[in-house]
């Protein structure tokens, strides 16, 4: 395998015909089962175990195919592949994220389990750093610890407290008559 040089900056490895193989076998297969009319799981317990039993056949799926394949022609689990094998867009698992609780539980449960596999080969150096950081940072809610943020504070105003009508009037009966001062003439 080569290595050619890029237009901008560095180099990368050459393509060869074979290494898109998993990824179109499973768009293939996607795209034959649904004809292009996405996949429905309905709002309901039945829809969420279907969403979810076909989530874990995705996983069940990359086990199978990466078991025949070299290593760096092997499927990495990542969001668009999951949503590509459910037969949905991902602004569809969007919107199903937003069903109820328990719907957004079981997808990030499932993202959960795609960061992990990808965070792993990133700690192997088999996924460069700067794609795993812009991945995790766009796909998976992390923060980039260097982005800080500075918010000044309001300083709370002394407000005098309010006094009512008629407690103004009761304080003024009460006010002691103050003797009259005669000056010298």
């Amino acid at each position: 395998m080569g290595t050619i040089k890029t237009y901008n900056k560095g180099e990368c490895l050459t393509l060869d015909g074979d290494d898109l193989q998993a990824i179109t076998t499973l768009a293939v297969t996607c795209l034959k089962e649904h004809k292009g009319v996405p996949a429905k799981y309905p709002n309901s317990p039945q829809g969420l175990d279907d969403f979810m039993q076909r989530s874990q056949s995705f996983f069940e799926y990359c086990n199978e195919i990466n078991a025949d394949l070299e290593p760096e022609k092997r499927i990495i689990p990542d969001i668009e592949n999951w949503c590509l094998y459910l037969g949905i867009v991902r602004s569809t698992l969007h919107e199903y994220g937003k069903r109820s609780e328990t719907w957004r539980n079981a997808i990030d449960m499932v993202k959960t389990a795609i960061m992990s596999a990808k965070k792993q080969l990133a700690m192997r150096g088999k996924i460069p750093q700067m794609i795993a950081v812009f991945d995790w940072t766009n796909n998976h809610s992390y923060l980039n610890t260097s982005e800080f943020r500075l918010v000044a504070e309001q300083p709370e105003a002394a407000t005098p407290p309010a006094i009512s009508p008629a407690e103004l009037a009761r304080l003024a009966d009460t006010t002691p008559e103050l003797p009259e001062i005669i000056s010298p003439e």
